[in-house]
């Protein structure tokens, strides 16, 4: 159903936000506010704290901040059943970004709130624990849409995730379905693909996941068939022409919004 809630609040509250526990040596401790990091703050935290940084590029509007708001949210509401949450030292700044996301917002359609271009605090932090006993420091890159198509931001992001190990490329799935949009969706994912690969943050160590969003879209098109085949040719095209320069290279698509088993499993995927 179209319109059905996607989450009900529960009674329990959001794990109390992480901070790390700083060597009595140090000479001071850093207290985190609870909303997204800037550059400059995830930087001193990876000075005392092993991270991993995955990058989200996509135009603007596809579904990157839901998607990173769904990670979250995932085990908030107790979806999760291989990955433990371990904490977070961003909470507010997942809270913020998805207030509008709840069924008691009202709205029609559940919304994300969207990363301004002009935005510092971009770094949305996770802890997960995985079996056996592996507790890794998770930074997802919330970027405005806007920057990557254009030339001279993506000089900014190049400086900062060159060579980088996970990245998410997300392709907008509604955008499939509309005669108009998808050989310009289709055209700009590959302009997109190949933008970061020249600016070398793509590399032999990046494990790329290619994420059709959306899904839900694209199952109540009348077009489902044609754009489900469309799909498949750029898996296997994308697939062909980057396997050789990245570590690996996986493709997905997700309705983030479902909290039905199937896409809940694929969340946990991606976060593996």
């Amino acid at each position: 159903v179209a319109n059905e809630p996607v989450f009900v609040e529960k009674e329990q509250k959001p794990a109390a936000t992480f901070y790390p526990i700083d060597n009595p040596k140090d000479e001071y401790v850093e207290i985190y506010s609870g909303q997204a990091l800037t550059a400059e703050q995830l930087f001193r935290f990876s000075a005392k704290e092993d991270v991993n940084v995955t990058l989200i590029a996509g135009p603007y509007s596809s579904g990157k901040t839901t998607l990173i708001v769904m990670l979250y949210r995932l085990f908030l509401a107790g979806y999760n059943k291989k990955l433990q949450f371990a904490g977070s030292i961003t909470i507010g700044g997942f809270e913020n970004r998805s207030k509008d996301l709840l069924c008691k917002s009202g709205n029609a359609e559940p919304l994300v709130t969207r990363t301004s271009r002009m935005a510092e605090d971009r770094y949305l932090h996770l802890i997960i624990a995985s079996e056996p006993r592996t507790v890794q420091n998770l930074f997802f890159a919330d970027i405005s849409g806007e920057t990557f198509s254009d030339d001279r931001s993506m000089e900014t992001i190049a400086e900062c995730f060159e060579d980088t190990e996970n990245v998410i490329v997300v392709v907008d799935g509604e955008k499939l379905c509309n005669n108009s949009e998808k050989q310009k969706t289709k055209y700009a994912t590959k302009m997109l693909l190949k933008r970061l690969l020249n600016k070398k943050i793509l590399s032999k160590r990046t494990k790329l996941q290619i994420i059709f969003t959306k899904k839900d879209k694209i199952e109540q098109s009348e077009q489902k068939e044609q754009v489900i085949e469309m799909m498949k040719e750029m898996e296997q095209t994308f697939c062909t022409s980057l396997e050789a320069y990245v570590y690996s290279i996986k493709c997905l698509s997700i309705s983030a919004l479902s909290t039905a088993e199937e896409e809940c499993e694929k969340l946990e995927i991606i976060l593996q």
